[in-house]
Formats: C-alpha cells, structure tokens, sequence
C-alpha cells in the first residue's frame, strides 16, 4: 500500500501581531503548503479556510479547545462548556470540507485519571464526529500513557 505524501504544514497563528489570514500569504511564500488553527467557530474558520484556498494551501486540521479540557473526566457539569466548544470545531471542520479535528485528551502534568465517564464522553464525540465525516486526532502534550 502506497503512503499518502504529506504536506508540509505549520500553525497560521504563528506570528504574533498579524491576522491568521495575512499569515498564510507568508507561510506560502516561504514554501509551506499546509496549514492548521485554534480557530474553531464556523464563522471563524470560513475566513481563513477560504484565504487559504485561494493561495492553493490546505487547511489539514481545526485544533479544539483545551481549556477545562480535564472537566470531560470528572463528574457534575463542570465539562459541558468544553464540551459544546468541541462539538462546534467538528461542526465548523465539516462544514468547510475539513477532514480531521485535533483534541486533547487531558492537560497539565496531574490529568484526571483514564475512567469510563471520560471515555464514554470521548466516544459521543467521536461518534458524532464520524457522522459528519471528520476524523478525531488524540493529542496529549505531557501525559503521554492517556493517549
């Protein structure tokens, strides 16, 4: 099985000052061909989605929220805001023809523990991601052994 070639890529939020749009235009004159953002609202993402496709780049991923992310693991209500944030950037990565999400599974060096609470949530997520088409990329910074 032949291996697709991957694109060379980088955050468009990556030079502080400037708008993500302008951005692009720089990330295409130095030779990237790919790109990723923390944008993560259909009105946000649009913008620069088209930006980018206008200068032939591909917008490879939306990166979710993080903040709060640890709540998706504990008990009570406390997760439903980074909940909500989650399901809009599988919302807007569909929309736009976006193929895959960037989430966080925990953050800081002391995440809650793995649990069947977290995980069931993780899994409607998925699964409402699956039914839009988008595919969920599992990152962890620091707490490599949640993945």
């Amino acid at each position: 099985m032949e291996r697709p070639i991957r694109k060379l890529g980088v955050n468009c939020d990556c030079i502080r000052g400037k708008a993500q749009t302008e951005t692009l235009q720089i990330m295409k004159e130095v030779g990237f061909e790919a790109y990723f953002t923390g944008a993560y609202t259909r009105a946000a993402v649009a913008p620069i989605k088209k930006a980018g496709d206008a200068l032939g780049l591909t917008l490879n991923s939306l990166h979710a929220p993080f903040g709060g992310i640890n709540n998706l693991w504990l008990p009570g209500m406390g997760y439903r805001k980074v909940y909500q944030q989650i399901i809009e950037t599988i919302d807007a990565a569909a929309e736009n023809g976006i193929p895959a999400i960037v989430l966080h599974v925990s953050s800081g060096w002391y995440a809650p523990e793995v649990n069947d609470l977290g995980l069931s949530r993780y899994d409607a997520l998925v699964g409402y991601a699956e039914d839009r088409g988008v595919q969920v990329a599992f990152e962890n910074l620091r707490m490599l052994g949640n993945l």
